[in-house]
């Protein structure tokens, strides 16, 4: 045989045999992918394309499953592109596009691919069409609470979440101090959950630090409970027995966990429990053992007289349904319960429910959903409210988290009402069944939405003193304005707020003022409002006798002037400060406006320097990569800054000492060709000295 002949059989039969195993692989992949492991499936869908990046079916599945994994929140624009190739022969790709839309909380687009595959004239199994009718179903029911967010805001405890799950929040000794369970310890596949303390020190939250002594845990027994009274951390340890423990301090430690009153019949307890202060009532989540049974939340009271407990009985009343109760909480005066449920009318997973006792008939009411932003499309579980029912901590594993379950913390706020008359500014016409959304730039999720009548008029309930960026769309789904608004009334609340908007008009660079405020009192109608510049800002302080005040003998410096300022003209002290704020910079997630807590040390450090010397003040420069378009991005930019400013000022900063100032997408780290090593370099805020002392 000819060596040639010979070179091209060994050939192909090498890349006969390559194909083979591609085919193989594929065949791995799409049963990992079907039964929807997306994220084994996305692994191994890479694996394939970097053998062979031209197969198509591995590349739209690989992007399915990372945009429903680590690529939630993210444009989707590449599995869009992908439609012409793959998606119009496949039959279930609005159902996956209506799946990934619901991950982002966009509940509107999961609602209409969902119909889209619904109304498909193809062969569709019953199993299904009646999941995407459960999904649809859950978007209805997320847009219903995405228009109307509940009266709290929530954000990630600064310094304490991890990259693994963090779960089970409980507060004590005046608040101050958290106990969590965390798996961030784990070694190997198998987690180990180990609990964790952590204390509010002068301004943040310390370090967490394991507690040795109580032991190891499993992911089903990560619940913990703590009784204030007496201080009692009790856990739930399905390894001895499926009994309760508790350890309480001594000496400053706390002490090997010992079981909680063996007169309890808690053979049947899972880890989602609660016991009250007095020690004398268990409402906890069971199945009765049985494997594929949901769970209901039960109750066992201790009789005072002869310290006997009751059997376990199911809750009475509305609690408990057809699907999975878990994380029961009692408030202080045992009227409410709090609790988390996958049933119908939930925002998606499980959701946090709420039930008021009736004393009359002696059971608990109708469950109310708590709403977004508590809930979400993800898992709510350990809900617990601090005593004055204002505020408190759960565990979500949400978008935009560090990890899997993240620990968070909620606080009720104020709103007002807003109102005006959308127009079009080349017809002076009114906009006829537009969409509005205000988004506070601090947590982008959350809208308010409202819709116009034929007269063009919105209303609606928005939180008070806040900045939003404000987005309009007509009735083609279009957006047709964006721009950013501060709702804020020195002085006082406004009850309600007007204001209207022109469509196609220009855009006042003077971004966060707003008119005709109607507040409790007339002597509080006169507001004002920094504008984001940086010559105002410097102004401001010279006329109010600040760091730029001639007289004092300080030294107030141009922003021209100051971004050339260099060791020549500044003490050693400023060169340090300018050096420790332009190093290193914040970054985002694409077109988000609030910030990570991975940032929180870099903000500690911003902030000990503007605590430490007055004089100083700052630019908070904001900027973007291209995505989008120009004139989104300066918006956005603007948005960043403005949410690290806000951050700042809430932690005692003067106002007029920080300027933010957005760039867009005009000043560019790096080329904005890659993600990585472009793209997220450009999304960013950088901190700049532009006034100090001598």
């Amino acid at each position: 045989m000819p060596r040639l002949f010979l070179f091209f059989v060994l050939i192909a039969t090498y890349f006969t045999a390559s194909a083979q195993n591609v085919d193989r692989m594929l065949r791995d992949a799409e049963k990992i992918f079907y039964d929807e492991n997306f994220v084994l499936a996305r692994e191994k869908y890479k694996e394939i394309l970097e053998i062979d990046p031209k197969q198509t079916k591995a590349k739209y599945h690989y992007l399915i499953s990372h945009f429903l994994t680590d690529g939630r929140g993210k444009p989707i624009d590449e599995l869009l592109e992908l439609d012409d190739i793959q998606g119009k022969k496949d039959k279930f790709f609005s159902y996956w596009l209506g799946r990934i839309y619901f991950g982002n909380y966009d509940a509107q687009h999961a609602i209409k691919h969902f119909q889209i595959f619904l109304d498909l004239r193809a062969k569709k199994s019953e199993e299904i069409v009646d999941e995407t009718k459960r999904f649809f179903t859950d978007a209805e029911w997320l847009l219903k609470y995405l228009r109307n967010p509940d009266d709290f805001e929530i954000r990630l405890v600064p310094g304490v979440n991890s990259e693994q799950n963090d779960l089970s929040p409980v507060f004590f000794s005046g608040n101050d101090e958290l106990l969590f369970f965390s798996s961030r310890s784990s070694e190997g596949k198998e987690e180990v959950y180990r609990v964790y303390h952590t204390k509010f020190g002068e301004s943040t939250w310390e370090k967490p630090t394991q507690i040795p002594l109580l032991g190891d845990f499993e992911y089903e027994n990560a619940n913990l409970e703590v009784v204030n009274e007496d201080g009692k951390l009790f856990v739930f340890d399905r390894k001895k027995g499926g009994r309760l423990f508790y350890s309480e301090q001594k000496n400053g430690q706390w002490t090997v966990p010992a079981e909680f009153d063996a007169m309890l019949s808690n053979a049947h307890v899972h880890s989602h429990f609660f016991i009250n202060p007095k020690e004398n009532r268990v409402i906890f989540a069971s199945n009765d053992g049985k494997k594929g049974k949901d769970f209901d939340l039960f109750e066992s009271r201790k009789d005072p007289a002869t310290a006997k407990w009751s059997e376990p009985a199911l809750l009475p009343g509305s609690v408990n349904s057809t699907f999975n109760e878990l994380s029961p909480y009692l408030s202080t005066d045992g009227n409410t319960l709090y609790f988390s449920s996958d049933r119908i009318g939930f925002v998606g997973g499980y959701d946090v429910f709420s039930s008021t006792f009736d004393e009359a008939t002696k059971t608990w009411g109708a469950p109310v959903n708590m709403g977004f932003p508590i809930n979400s499309p993800d898992n709510e579980l350990n809900f617990k409210m601090k005593v004055d029912g204002e505020e408190g901590y759960f565990s979500s594993d949400r978008i935009h988290g560090m990890g899997a379950f993240d620990i968070y913390y909620f606080w009720a706020i104020e709103k007002v009402n807003i109102k005006g008359v959308i127009t079009d500014a080349a017809t002076g016409m009114p906009c006829v069944d537009c969409q509005i959304k205000f988004h506070p730039s601090s947590y982008y999720d959350e809208s308010f939405t409202s819709f116009t009548g034929d007269s063009g008029a919105y209303g609606n309930e928005i939180i008070a003193d806040e900045i939003f960026v404000v987005e309009i769309f007509d009735v083609d789904e279009n957006m047709i304005y964006n721009n950013s608004l501060q709702v804020k009334a020195s002085g006082g609340l406004a009850t309600t707020l007007t204001r209207n908007f022109v469509i196609g008009g220009e855009q006042t660079e003077e971004m966060f003022t707003l008119t005709n405020i109607d507040v409790k009192k007339a002597e509080q109608a006169d507001t004002d409002y920094l504008i984001a510049s940086k010559e105002k800002a410097v102004a401001a302080l010279t006329n109010e006798g600040g760091a730029g005040n001639s007289g004092s003998g300080s030294t107030g410096t141009s922003a021209t002037a100051a971004a050339g300022s260099n060791s020549q003209t500044h003490s050693h002290k400023y060169k340090e400060a300018i050096r420790k704020l332009v190093r290193p910079n914040v970054y985002f997630e694409n077109t988000k406006v609030y910030f990570s807590s991975d940032y929180q040390p870099l903000l500690d450090e911003v902030l000990s320097l503007m605590r430490k010397d007055e004089s100083l003040v700052i630019e908070v420069a904001g900027h973007t990569d291209d995505f989008g378009g120009e004139k989104i991005n300066m918006v956005i930019s603007q948005n960043r800054a403005e949410s690290i400013k806000k951050h700042l000022v809430g932690r005692g900063i003067a106002a007029n000492r920080i300027v933010a100032k957005g760039y867009g997408e005009t000043k560019p780290m790096a080329s904005n060709d890659q993600e990585l090593e472009g793209r997220e370099l450009n999304r960013r805020v950088e901190f700049l000295v532009i006034a100090e002392g001598n």
